[in-house]
């Protein structure tokens, strides 16, 4: 007998992110919207600034079941801040 893993395929729109603690890999499905900056006049701002926004939709470690509500906001913060600096690395953003 195999002891086989199913995680779910990333929705359309989403991002995919491995992100292991403790050894756990937990494969994150992640919404990303960039910074805009608003626009300007002459030198002045006319419109605001809005920073990136990461939305984690969907974490699981292995299996179809959405764990995201049982782990810890330190760790979903820990997330976040992986996710961030993988989008920075790849795509060379500045926040």
């Amino acid at each position: 007998m195999t002891n086989k893993t199913y995680t779910p395929s990333c929705p359309a729109g989403l991002e995919e992110f491995i992100f292991k603690i403790d050894g756990i890999e937990l494969t994150c499905h992640v919404e990303y919207e960039p910074a805009e900056q608003g626009s300007r006049e002459n030198g002045i701002q006319m419109e605001p600034d809005y920073p990136a926004e990461i939305t984690i939709c969907g974490v699981y470690a292995g299996s179809e079941v959405d764990i995201q509500e049982i782990i810890s906001s330190d760790i979903m913060d820990e997330i976040e801040a992986h996710v961030r600096h993988e989008i920075e690395e790849v795509n060379d953003y500045d926040y």
